[in-house]
Order: C-alpha cells, then structure tokens, then sequence
C-alpha cells in the first residue's frame, strides 16, 4: 500500500555520478532533499548541508517525499524508481534511457523533456495540490511495479 507523507518536498534518490544529473533539482526550489543509494557516496559539493540526508535504504527513503525526481540522461534499466514506485511514490523523470519504458506520462508517473524545469515545477506543484491526482498516480505506479521482479 502506498505510503503518503504529504512532506511536500521534493528528493533525488540515487548515485551521484554525473550522468545521473542530481543538480538539476538545485533548480526545483528551496524543498529538495538528496539521499544516497550507496554508503560513502561521495557528493557534489554544489549540494547544500541541509538537504543532504546522507545515504538512506529504500524503506527510509520513502518516509522523506512523496515525489522523487530523476534526472538521468540516460539510464537503461533503472531500478531506483521502480522500488520507489512499489511504495507508492510519484516519479518525474527525463524522457530518455529506459524511463519510457517504466513510466506512462500522467498515467503512472511523469515524463519531462530533459532539464525542463518549467515542466518540473508544474508537475511538482499539480501534485501537491491535488490529492486525487497524487492518489491516482501512486495507484498506478504501485501496479506497474509489480510488472517488475527486483531481484
């Protein structure tokens, strides 16, 4: 069943590896958390001290936000926000890498052109004033994990 926090925050969940873009969520707004995937990640130095939770396990993770944002420019199969999804959680991403393959845009998450922050923050701000839409989209995402086995 879906965990709902209703912390209206939004967080990156993941590595810190370039190419998975974590500061594009700098551009979000003021309510970001970043948590890592991995202990002893190293992490940008561009990421402020109070937004950063340090490494956390999924089932920790997802107590933070309701919406994670992941900005990979590309990333074949990505795991992360299918286990995020089997909590309930609304994902944004990039339209690229495998993220099309996971997520329906409106359906069950959302896609974003890449480094669309305009698009971001309309998706960011529907859902949080919308607990319907909020609730139809964990709804689904919790479906579509189950189409994947995380082993």
């Amino acid at each position: 069943s879906a965990k709902i926090v209703n912390t209206n925050c939004v967080a990156y969940f993941g590595r810190y590896d370039q190419y998975k873009n974590p500061l594009f969520l700098l551009k979000l707004g003021r309510n970001i958390k970043f948590i890592g995937t991995t202990k002893g990640c190293s992490h940008p130095v561009q990421i402020p001290v109070e937004m950063d939770l340090g490494f956390r396990p999924v089932h920790e993770a997802v107590l933070e936000s309701d919406i994670f944002v992941f900005p990979a420019i590309g990333d074949n199969l990505p795991l992360a926000p299918i286990e995020l999804m089997s909590y309930g959680k609304v994902i944004i991403a990039f339209d690229s890498g495998g993220f099309p393959e996971i997520i329906q845009d409106g359906i069950n998450g959302f896609l974003i052109k890449p480094f669309d922050v305009k698009a971001a923050k309309k998706i960011i701000e529907d859902v949080n004033s919308n607990q319907k839409l909020k609730n139809k989209i964990s709804n689904n995402a919790i479906a579509r994990s189950k189409d994947f086995s995380i082993e």
